[in-house]
């Protein structure tokens, strides 16, 4: 009843006092994926977060790959286009990726062992030479080197191997324009609240500060019942603070 209410841009005392109860003292777990208003907000949470990654193995930026097949190229890809596509396909492109990273899953294994939105932790990057980072001594290694991911899910708290995948960018005909190549992780200590639509998690921080701050517009409360309804219960709930002007 309360999220319905918050739906509609409504607040009220009871409102109030529920969510209050939700407000962090600053002892907000680690694994309580962190939501806000904006992306630049995530990305820049993602690159503190993975700063503070202890340098003992080494680390790749994960890179796509973006091949044209149309055939009428009078028209270059730009590389604006190019990272239009990434972002659509959930490919990362240029992304930092190191052992004890958190990350989230662009997209669903045909088998099910993971599937669109799970989050978990990286427990190894297995090399395409058989090596593994943990094995490694090297500091730095090329993303064409990496064969698999291998990732410890949050979700069911097994260990699954993310493949580099292929994806197909078609064009306004259904034709297809360009193959997609890359890994479909990306680092998710941080979402923003609009990408966290449709997932279900057990723990997470909403930024209600953010919305209030990004958003001036009657729209905002919609943002606002988005991301105070992505966990399964007020338990798993944590917000910075209870901000009226973010609903």
């Amino acid at each position: 009843a309360a999220l319905n209410l918050i739906r509609q841009g409504i607040v009220t005392p009871e409102i109030k006092a529920l969510f209050s109860q939700c407000i962090d003292n600053g002892t907000c777990p680690d694994d309580y994926v962190r939501l806000f208003a904006a992306n630049r907000m995530a990305d820049d949470y993602n690159q503190m977060r993975f700063g503070k990654l202890p340098q003992t193995t080494p680390f790749v930026k994960l890179m796509g790959e973006y091949i044209d097949l149309r055939e009428n190229q009078d028209y270059p890809i730009t590389e604006k286009d190019m990272e239009k596509s990434f972002e659509a396909m959930r490919i990362a492109n240029g992304e930092p990726m190191q052992i004890g990273a958190r990350v989230l899953i662009g997209m669903n294994d045909e088998g099910l062992a993971y599937v669109n939105g799970d989050t978990g932790v990286v427990v190894d990057i297995h090399k395409t030479d058989g090596g593994t980072f943990s094995s490694s001594s090297e500091s730095q290694i090329r993303s064409i080197q990496v064969g698999t991911i291998e990732i410890l899910l949050d979700r069911t708290q097994q260990t699954v191997h993310v493949p580099r995948v292929e994806r197909w960018v078609k064009d306004h005909k259904k034709k297809q324009a360009a193959r997609v190549y890359g890994f479909p992780v990306k680092l998710g200590w941080a979402h923003s609240i609009h990408k966290s639509q449709g997932m279900t998690l057990p723990h997470a921080y909403i930024s209600l500060k953010s919305i209030a701050d990004c958003f001036r517009d009657e729209g905002r409360h919609g943002i606002a019942y988005v991301g105070l309804s992505r966990t399964t219960s007020l338990a798993g709930l944590k917000i910075d603070a209870w901000v009226d002007e973010a609903i």
